[in-house]
């Protein structure tokens, strides 16, 4: 392996995992996670049987109860999959330092220096696969590569219950044969109808277009897909501090594809999340957003932004330039769904020229009066003219500060 190998540990559909470790009837049928007390809920998780009758995450419940006759339609119980997280992530720390979060059930570890404690590369992820089973008793796909990205693939693509391993200087011929859509920055389809008039379906085709072409069709993203097409990803395991990013989610209470009305429900998200970072005393880095198209296909977008901030004004400029860069089809959306992250602590030092602090101090002050109203009065109590674009919506997620 290489200098630094990285395995990626990942439990399909965790959340569904959990609830069948604790009922076993559910094994073997097909499940799926909705919050129930919406009338337009829509599918959260998916087990690989709903999957396999034609259930997919976004799908709203009546229709997959429709498709699938036996469906399962079970609640989210957050606070149990949180604590199976934790015990995940507990076990996996006992065999590296630097453990790194996805999303539920989904781990990073940089494996490096750790042979002369737990053995090789391999060994040490058949021991840690044991413990996993033993602590939680849960399958987990297993991957080994020399970065990130292949050690994902790798385990996305391989045989259940069986340590997939790529090693260094085989990623670019391994990745090749398989679809182009396994790579993470094309696998929201944002690019599909693009990539299928110039006949490119696998990895490889990707990586023989010429940097020209590439140019073209991907613009500023085109030296990251390079990249990402001969297996090549500089990105270090960072462990972050749980709870490092706030999300908000909305399901429209009636698809839509008006601009005006998306931007005033990210209006509305942005002013819950920044909402929660003022009182956590965070400020946010980063801005992502996710909108679930009604034929269930995603689009997604993020952007860093030139400083952290925990005001709605700095926000929305970013969100709303994100919004119109990923809103470009004509299907109408269901769900939207803010992300931030890369969260900072808003008492840290910094330094800012006279004028940078009277105007933000400003703007600090009219949000701790918003804050302080509605704290008083309810959410409603106070409303930005764009949010009013924001009809009859329901909060279908809490943030998670």
């Amino acid at each position: 392996m290489a200098d630094r190998p990285v395995l990626y540990v990942h439990c399909p559909a965790f959340p569904i995992a959990v609830e069948r470790t604790l009922d076993p009837a559910l094994r073997g049928r097909p499940v799926v996670l909705a919050a129930l007390w919406s009338p337009r809920a829509t599918v959260l998780h998916v087990s690989s049987e709903a999957r396999a009758e034609g259930v997919s995450k976004g799908m709203l419940v009546r229709a997959a109860s429709r498709r699938c006759s036996g469906l399962r339609v079970l609640p989210p119980r957050s606070e149990l999959y949180r604590r199976a997280e934790g015990r995940l992530r507990e076990l996996a720390s006992r065999f590296s330092p630097l453990v790194e979060e996805g999303k539920p059930g989904r781990l990073y570890l940089d494996l490096s220096g750790m042979a002369r404690l737990f053995g090789h590369p391999p060994d040490l992820a058949h021991r840690l696969e044991r413990e996993l089973r033993t602590g939680l008793a849960l399958q987990f796909n297993l991957g080994l590569a020399a970065n990130k990205l292949v050690s994902r693939i790798v385990a996305k693509v391989s045989p259940r219950e069986d340590l997939a391993v790529v090693r260094s200087g085989n990623e670019a011929a391994f990745l090749a044969p398989h679809p182009v859509w396994l790579l993470p920055s094309l696998a929201l389809g944002c690019w599909r109808e693009r990539l299928d008039e110039l006949a490119v379906r696998r990895i490889g085709d990707l990586a023989g277009l010429p940097s020209r072409a590439m140019r073209l069709v991907f613009g500023n993203q085109a030296p990251l897909l390079a990249a990402e097409a001969v297996g090549k990803d500089d990105s270090a395991v960072c462990p972050a501090p749980v709870g490092s990013q706030v999300v908000e989610t909305v399901a429209l209470s009636e698809d839509s594809n008006s601009s005006e009305r998306l931007l005033g429900e990210v209006f509305l998200l942005l002013e819950r999340a920044a909402g929660t970072l003022r009182r956590a005393r965070l400020e946010a880095g980063r801005v992502a957003l996710e909108l679930l198209h009604a034929d269930h296909e995603l689009a997604a977008g993020r952007v860093v932004l030139q400083s952290p901030t925990d005001l709605e004004g700095d926000l929305l400029s970013a969100a709303g330039d994100l919004l119109q860069r990923i809103h470009t089809r004509r299907v109408r959306v269901r769900r939207v769904r803010l992300t931030l992250d890369l969260l900072e602590a808003a008492d840290r030092p910094r330094q800012l020229t006279l004028w940078e602090s009277h105007e933000s101090l400003a703007r600090r002050r009219l949000c701790q009066v918003q804050d302080a109203v509605r704290a008083r009065f309810g959410e409603k109590a106070l409303r930005r003219g764009l949010t009013l674009f924001a009809g009859g919506t329901e909060k279908e997620l809490s943030p998670r500060p």
